[in-house]
């Protein structure tokens, strides 16, 4: 019933928020945080910052017999309308290792999130997803910006965002809003591993406050990984 409830709430309002202790247990066990400690600079920020590391993963899902395959594509398109800051051309990122591809995370977690989308609207299409694993840093007193391009779509049909971890960081709080961005429809600050947010990308939009340093001894991170969800 639970279940139902948030299903109803990606529906009928366009997002939905699941906090880590519903998510199954079985999925949470598997370590994947060794992964983000590997995280490359994205040398693609129109602003010159160097305060954000990410890798990207390209993977075809099959509805029908619900197999996950990772693609060779290792580009990554947004246009400059969906994305002003960085969009525009094809950003090549090194992609996920093979080890964390088939985990049997990915699956699981991908598996999870797919049963709150309306599937049925989408019969007869074919299913890429996009994996982004990105590590935002505070160090000092330099902020880092989770989403410097502001309140903004994705360009995707569905998002899922998933908290890995923050460590001696003050902020990054997400919000979602009204297509017009008249008004937050939420502000949550997701906490705890694997607190996670589902938005359907056409009808919302979000963005996350900027990260400081809890401590200015140390720098702060905060770990995400990005689902993209696209019917072909």
């Amino acid at each position: 019933m639970q279940q139902k409830t948030k299903k109803n709430d990606l529906v009928s309002y366009g997002y939905m928020v699941i906090e880590s202790n519903n998510i199954p247990e079985e999925i949470k066990d598997i370590p994947i945080e060794k992964y983000w400690d590997d995280l490359p600079i994205d040398a693609y920020m129109g602003d010159g910052g160097t305060y954000r590391q990410r890798r990207f993963g390209c993977f075809e899902y099959c509805l029908d017999s619900k197999v996950l395959k990772k693609s060779t594509q290792n580009y990554f398109y947004q246009s400059k309308e969906i994305n002003p800051l960085n969009g525009g051309n094809d950003r090549k990122f090194e992609t996920v290792c093979d080890e964390f591809s088939s985990s049997g995370f990915l699956k699981g977690l991908v598996d999870y999130c797919l049963d709150f989308i309306p599937l049925n609207k989408y019969e007869g299409k074919n299913l890429v997803i996009n994996t982004h694993l990105f590590r935002v840093i505070a160090d000092g007193n330099q902020l880092g910006l989770p989403t410097p391009e502001g309140i903004h779509r994705d360009g995707h049909h569905f998002v899922s965002q998933h908290l890995i971890q923050r460590k001696n960081i003050n902020g990054g709080i997400s919000g979602i809003y009204t297509p017009k961005e008249e008004k937050p429809l939420i502000h949550k600050l997701l906490n705890d591993s694997f607190d996670t947010i589902i938005v359907d990308d056409n009808r919302v939009k979000h963005d996350v406050s900027p990260i400081s340093c809890s401590s200015p001894n140390e720098r702060g991170i905060r770990d995400m990984l990005i689902i993209d969800y696209n019917f072909v």
